[in-house]
């Protein structure tokens, strides 16, 4: 649906009235101009907006640009918001925003990150300075625009101030602006109407014969308050005698303005008055408008005579076509008009100003007073007319399905499969409840005609059925497929594909995704990346960015699978250049694919990385409660935390995964299969490291026919138990028909964890000549791929083996791959942590260089001593006060004894014989 700008959002506010000068607010907010920040704060009535704009009207135009926008309740979708700002600031300073613009009409799910850094980047090349203000910024309560505005603070260019007016102070950093000098508040206290402000406007501007008694004590009563003042100066006018009504005149804002706007109604003639409430349901009003919900004509006249009486109603534009009421009065009169009017005439109202609405195509109006009129049928229809407004605007489609009853949402199943897909990742108990709602509605549409012989096997409305039946179908396998049989799922796949119509391209996509992980799941990764990449590839010709996304990620995981890392890598690029292109908000598909980043850095040894990137992921996910994959980005967290040692932080990462997952079942008593892929090999690992293995024994919690990947990670973490347990011949049992398994399905990644733990086993049962050649093999399938970690993760007995490894290929004359030697280069072992103490050989190890073939004399191993911890030749001659020439025959004769041809092999030769 395109959406439709109100142009006067961004026209600053007319002044025909100025209530009182506020000189000392104009010139305090003109000497802190340049902060980065003002913030108008204060509660409703305090003469923010009416300020703003008498600022705006003073400031010279060769200095300053001004960029207004009023804010409503719409706004709080981020796509519309930011929007509304771009245009309001390319209308102030043409050009300012036209890059920005165009990115995010090119955006099919709204990203804000490269749209506002577009947008600095534009401003701060410019000359111009520019005043953006945000009136209303109360109604603001996205968190996405919070997190959005928050970076356009830190990054503001210094050509762009910012000023906001709101009723409550936005979640900003407000205390480190304070400290950096960069805020500027105005707050209630500073709003007040002081004595003087006070008896201007009585006495001049309402022409009120008051006393200097009467003016302090009506001061007083209102503490300042701009709209009661004038509220109360309104009712004070048809008074014959003041003091009778000053003396009256008490309680708080709220009772003062229901008492007065009453007052204020009474004194006017009936046909004002009924217009009044009759058009107070409008949020914003023109003539052609007021006259279709009056149902009489003469509302220009009308709008033009309210405003003449200064009874609260701002002119929109210049030609004085749409107006609106001040919204603490707009609040008034619909309580008034709720308290003296039935249900029926209320409703009425609201059913014109839908017809009007849907007459010119504003549908979001429409579907608005469709709602407050509690037509519900008439909602729904509006909205499944609009075409759900994409994603971008699906904020406002989950606002207006949750006020339907749910009989009515019942009885439009494209509307719940739509509320399904907004709860997927947030609730996907209630998601499944939705569809299961639509599917037994079409169920029994499409039976009820076959049982009466309708010959509707080619219409549209029964083709139209099938096709949302089918999104049903692939919908509740997408959240179901992991507690059910494969073999039961593809079936389900192959019926909601033929459900669907040819033209239903993102359905025929999420079937393929579904069928993909399912692949995936079963354990045939290789067909899983076949049919994931078609999956991307049809949500490409429908520019569907996150489904596109989400299925490069699912390729990407089975990738590192098979063992391809570089292949992951390059889909992960793509992904990640989708998401800053087009991709949708933090609250959806962002936090996925930064978790599959970590994931691959994980894998490369890079923990650091890993850490940043899926600690990036988390903290989206958790903050947006998405526990769709939660329980993934905390196993993920678990692993590189064992890696860096932090046991006690891993443990708390997946305890956070088991409770995430049980809040994501979708029924009672399903196993989450999901949580089991993720989390089973790091708990065996949390156990070793606890050292609790003794004491804890794993099962299988699937069969091996239905979930074949998470059967194989279960049975690996069984063996590495046993391997810790000492039971090297119960694993190797286990081990030997595993690696078969997996070599003939292609799944490179797990045949090299495979052939380690085969490697450990043998290495236990002092048979190293047999685990040679299974480091070996291991080592050759990870060099191409640079796969790091797998090796980290077993420690000292697999760099033992590797060690033992490089010194066979030598003893052999084979030269050794150079991703081995990197790999012993890198190894973490614990022996190296820290600086090295340099110092001489000490006695003991002297005696071991002299127990080799050709023993070492003492000042050889000084010199062995000082090379493998990397010290030049010159460098040794300096600590030593030798020649170089000496060092480097020294450096001849030792590599000889030791049967090696350079330092790297010196290393390992010493390594391996236990006296580095």
């Amino acid at each position: 649906m395109h959406t439709i700008l109100l142009h006067t959002k961004s026209l600053i506010p007319t002044l025909v009235h100025i209530l009182t000068p506020r000189t000392r607010l104009l010139s305090c907010l003109t000497e802190r101009i340049e902060s980065s920040l003002t913030l108008l704060s204060a509660p409703a009535g305090y003469g923010k907006t009416t300020l703003l704009a008498q600022w705006a009207s003073t400031l010279s135009s060769d200095e300053w640009h001004i960029a207004w926008l009023s804010l409503d309740e719409r706004d709080n979708d981020p796509s519309l918001f930011w929007n509304y700002v771009l245009t309001a600031l390319d209308a102030c300073v043409p050009g300012t925003s036209e890059a920005a613009l165009t990115l995010l009409a090119k955006q099919s799910r709204f990203s804000w990150e490269p749209v506002l850094t577009t947008l600095i980047n534009s401003v701060s090349h410019q000359d111009k300075r520019v005043l953006l203000i945000l009136d209303d910024y109360h109604y603001i309560h996205e968190s996405s625009l919070y997190a959005a505005f928050i970076f356009l603070l830190e990054h503001l260019p210094s050509q762009l101030r910012l000023v906001l007016s709101t009723r409550t102070d936005p979640p900003f950093p407000l205390a480190q602006l304070r400290a950096q000098g960069q805020l500027h508040e105005v707050r209630a206290e500073q709003l007040r109407c002081t004595t003087e402000e006070t008896a201007h406007f009585l006495t001049q501007v309402m022409q009120l014969p008051l006393s200097q008694v009467e003016i302090q004590h009506f001061a007083h009563r209102t503490e300042g308050w701009l709209v009661g003042l004038k509220l109360a100066a309104l009712s004070l006018h048809q008074q014959a005698v003041p003091a009778h009504f000053l003396a009256s005149l008490q309680g708080n804002q709220r009772y003062i303005l229901d008492y007065l706007t009453n007052d204020v109604l009474f004194s006017l003639t009936p046909q004002l008055q009924h217009f009044l409430l009759a058009t107070s349901i409008l949020e914003e009003m023109c003539s052609s408008l007021c006259d279709a919900v009056v149902g009489d004509t003469g509302s220009q006249d009308l709008l033009e005579e309210i405003e003449r009486s200064n009874l609260f109603v701002s002119a929109l534009d210049a030609q004085r076509e749409w107006y609106r009421y001040h919204q603490l009065f707009a609040e008034a009169l619909r309580y008034r008009l709720q308290r003296t009017h039935k249900e029926q005439f209320i409703h009425d109202l609201h059913m014109r100003a839908c017809l009007w609405y849907q007459e010119y195509e504003h549908s979001e109006q429409a579907i608005h007073h469709a709602l407050e009129a509690q037509e519900w049928d008439i909602a729904a229809e509006l909205i499944e007319s609009s075409s759900f407004p994409g994603a971008q605007s699906s904020y406002r489609l989950v606002q207006w399905l949750q006020r339907l009853p749910e009989d009515t949402l019942r009885a439009h199943p494209s509307l719940c499969v739509a509320y399904a897909r907004s709860l997927y990742y947030t609730d996907q108990r209630q998601a499944l409840y939705w569809l299961q709602q639509a599917e037994q509605f079409l169920r029994i549409a499409l039976e009820a005609d076959e049982q009466e012989g309708q010959a509707l096997t080619h219409s549209q409305v029964r083709v139209e059925q099938r096709n949302i039946l089918g999104e049903v179908f692939g919908l509740q396998v997408t959240i179901k497929y992991l507690q059910q049989d494969w073999r039961m799922t593809l079936a389900a796949c192959e019926e909601a594909s033929l459900l669907l119509k040819p033209e239903n391209v993102k359905g025929h996509a999420t079937i393929l995704q579904v069928q993909a992980q399912i692949y995936a799941m079963k354990g045939d990764f290789i067909q899983a990346i076949t049919v994931g990449l078609e999956a991307a590839a049809l949500s490409h010709t429908i520019n569907d960015a996150p489904s596109e996304i989400f299925s490069l990620g699912t390729v990407a995981y089975c990738c590192s699978y098979t063992g391809h890392l570089h292949q992951a890598q390059q889909i992960i690029e793509q992904a990640l250049l989708l998401t800053e292109r087009q991709a949708q908000s933090a609250e959806t598909i962002y936090y996925y694919i930064y978790g599959l980043q970590g994931y691959l850095y994980w894998h490369r040894g890079c923990l650091e990385q890993a850490y940043e990137w899926l600690t990036r992921a988390y903290d989206i996910a958790h903050k947006a409660k998405l526990i769709a994959y939660l329980d993934m980005l905390c196993a993920h967290l678990a692993r590189v935390c064992l890696s860096q040692g932090e046991v006690q932080q891993a443990e708390a990462f997946l305890h956070q995964a088991r409770q995430t997952a049980y809040e994501r079942r979708a029924e009672e008593g399903l196993r989450d299969i999901h949580y089991l892929l993720f989390t089973t090999g790091a708990y065996a690992q949390l156990f070793i490291a606890q050292k609790k293995s003794e004491h804890v024994t794993i099962t299988h919690q699937v069969d091996k026919t239905t979930h074949g990947t998470v059967w194989c990670l279960e049975e690996m973490a069984i063996c590495r138990l046993l391997l810790a347990q000492s039971r090297t011949g119960e694993a190797l049992v286990r081990l030997t028909p595993l690696l078969a398994e997996q070599r003939k399905l292609g799944n490179g990644g797990i045949v090299i964890e495979v052939l380690l733990l085969i490697a450990l086993a043998y290495q236990q049962n002092q048979q190293e000549d047999q685990a040679l050649p299974i480091i070996a093999e291991a080592i050759e399938l990870a060099a191409p791929e640079e796969m790091l970690q797998v090796f980290f993760e077993e420690g000292a007995p697999i760099e033992h083996l590797l060690y033992a490894l490089q010194w066979h290929w030598q003893k052999q004359g084979r030269n050794s791959l150079s991703f081995l030697d990197h790999l012993l280069a890198v190894f973490p072992s614990e022996q190296h942590e820290g600086k090295p103490d340099i110092s001489y050989a000490p006695e003991e190890k002297l005696n071991a260089y002299q127990g080799l073939v050709e023993p070492l004399s003492k000042r050889e191993a000084e010199v062995l001593e000082l090379l493998v911890l990397g010290l030049t030749n010159r460098d040794i001659a300096e600590r030593l006060t030798i020649t170089v020439s000496t060092v480097k025959q020294h450096v001849s004769s030792i590599l000889g004894k030791l049967g090696v041809v350079n330092r790297s092999q010196a290393q390992a030769r010493i390594r391996m014989l236990g006296l580095l």
